[in-house]
């Protein structure tokens, strides 16, 4: 643990920044980081151990720089070190805290807003405009690679031709799109607990960014549910900067989905977690409800290119 007392610490934070100690109030929830809500309008974050602390600092080199592209996130307004209890080798270390500005509002995990999502393609697509360069701890992500089908079969999760058959559908999805394309500033966790959306169900703001990196652009979708990356895409387009051909884009997320999804199918039971994806079976069978819900062009399109009965 980065800090046994992690109240006690907010509460000496907070005072920092004028605020009583009893304006602090813990937000549940956070995997990687305590946070804190200090008074009506800030928020505090700290990593809740040493594991975590370079996510943390990953997320104050990056939230100025896609601040300044006008992706709204909340903003840094004042970070620092906790001096952190003494290591095996004698040192000691600190870990990083950041205090942001709040966001009023629930993430779209709690409510659900048809229409932040077309906000939610707007903002990625400002965020996928950044030039790029050096930021401190992001680092080049290249996507997945390798065919996760031959583990499958392998210890017995698939079969030999459903196996051949899943293989063939992502080598033509592959040929869709751009494989050697310029990698693109990611949020890395673009998933429904770090979108917040106010309370009348209004887009508020991206949070989160432990897990930004530079990447494939079409990874950046692998997180939703492919009916609300119907609802994004459209939008993104608008605002991007890219032309595409047709069913190149969805091509691409289709890919990366069923090749997440099938890395993911040997994982351990994840009960209780508010992510869709945890269970490992989940995006697989999000797949099958997309292609069996009858979705719209170019995504039918995309679908049919391959005999799904062979």
């Amino acid at each position: 643990m980065v800090t046994s007392d992690p109240v006690g610490t907010a509460r000496a934070i907070a005072v920092e920044h004028g605020i009583e100690p009893a304006g602090v109030t813990e937000i549940s929830g956070g995997v990687a980081n305590y946070v804190f809500r200090l008074g009506q309008r800030l928020v505090l974050r700290m990593p809740r151990s040493a594991a975590f602390a370079d996510d943390l600092r990953k997320e104050i080199a990056v939230i100025p720089v896609v601040h300044g592209a006008g992706v709204r996130t909340p903003a840094i307004v004042a970070e620092g070190k906790i001096s952190t209890a003494e290591r095996r080798d004698g040192a000691r270390g600190d870990s990083p805290y950041v205090v942001m500005e709040g966001v009023e509002g629930n993430d779209l995990v709690e409510q659900n807003a048809m229409a932040a999502w077309a906000d939610v393609g707007r903002e990625i697509g400002l965020l996928h405009r950044i030039e790029p360069r050096e930021i401190d701890g992001v680092p080049v992500d290249a996507g997945a690679d390798g065919r996760p089908v031959d583990g499958l079969v392998e210890q017995g999760y698939l079969d030999a031709g459903t196996a051949q058959w899943l293989a063939a559908w992502m080598s033509e999805l592959g040929e869709r799109f751009d494989r050697e394309a310029p990698a693109v500033l990611l949020h890395g966790d673009l998933a429904p607990q770090n979108i917040m959306v106010d309370h009348a169900g209004r887009f508020a703001a991206l949070i989160d960014w432990g897990d930004a990196a530079w990447g494939p652009r079409a990874m950046e979708f692998a997180k939703l549910r492919l009916e609300d990356v119907v609802r994004v895409l459209p939008a993104y387009k608008d605002v991007v900067g890219v032309r595409f051909e047709p069913g190149e884009l969805e091509a691409a997320v289709l890919w990366f989905h069923l090749q997440w999804g099938l890395s993911n199918l040997m994982g351990p039971p994840r009960p209780g977690e508010r992510h869709w994806t945890a269970p490992p079976a989940s995006r697989l069978t999000g797949v099958l409800r997309f292609v069996a819900s009858g979705p719209p062009e170019p995504w039918d399109t995309v679908i049919k290119k391959v005999d799904l009965w062979v």
